[in-house]
């Protein structure tokens, strides 16, 4: 079980990375979807995880939309309006709201799209811990960041955002 969700991941973080170009000659305007690496979040078993992939799309070049991919498994049933909570190291938090119809076969991808609330808060505060919601039966599982993690989200927005 362990060896097949390692090479979802892989192989979703490898699709991800592509880069999607709208030109076939210098004319027209240029498109791009880029992903940052992965956070993954999970009991120490493995057993009940949730990953985040920030997703940046440009067009010529500005950033026009930003939002995060998610996987997750063994968090309650499959829904769509699933629930984000981030919580910061000062005690400020932000929620973010899944809007999307998804199909249900055990491992579950949702998008969430942020606004610039969203990015201002991620892009300048140290992260304490995230809260996924299930939105049909609320079930939650709770991910404390790990030290190297509490700057992810600062350090992929100063990356990607450019």
């Amino acid at each position: 079980m362990k060896k097949l969700i390692t090479i979802i991941l892989l192989l979703l973080t490898s699709i991800s990375n592509a880069q999607i170009e709208n030109t076939k000659n210098d004319t027209k305007p240029r498109e791009e979807i880029v992903s940052a690496p992965m956070l993954i979040c999970s009991t120490e078993e493995r057993d009940k995880w949730f990953a985040i992939l920030p997703t940046f799309k440009k067009f010529e070049g500005s950033l026009v939309k930003t939002y995060f991919r998610t996987l997750k498994l063994n968090i309650g049933q499959c829904s769509k309006e699933d629930v984000l909570v981030f919580t910061f190291t000062d005690g400020k938090k932000i929620r973010i709201s899944a809007n999307n119809e998804k199909n249900c076969d055990g491992i579950v991808e949702i998008t969430f799209p942020l606004n610039s609330i969203d990015v201002a808060f991620l892009e300048t505060k140290t992260l304490s811990n995230i809260r996924y919601i299930n939105g049909n039966d609320f079930v939650s599982f709770v991910y404390f960041s790990k030290p190297e993690d509490c700057n992810y989200f600062v350090n992929t927005f100063d990356n990607y955002k450019r």
